[in-house]
């Protein structure tokens, strides 16, 4: 199972310390970890895209937000 998040550091260390999990690889920008039979790959939020290849919802928010700063 993949999974997009904030904070790949900080998610890393949370299925490592409180759940148990170990990196069995790592990447500039991803993180696969393992339990037993269980895999997940963890990566940033800003991975994320639509179908279309237009920005996701998190990047079109934080594009949004830009255009009103200025």
């Amino acid at each position: 199972m993949e999974l997009f998040v904030e904070d790949l550091d900080v998610s890393v260390s949370f299925y490592r310390e409180v759940l148990g999990f170990q990196v069995s690889r790592r990447a500039e920008r991803y993180v696969s970890l393992r339990r037993g039979i269980v895999v997940l790959g963890l990566g940033p939020t800003a991975k994320i895209t639509r179908a279309d290849g237009r920005p996701g919802l998190l990047q079109a928010t934080a594009q949004r937000r830009q255009g009103r700063r200025r």
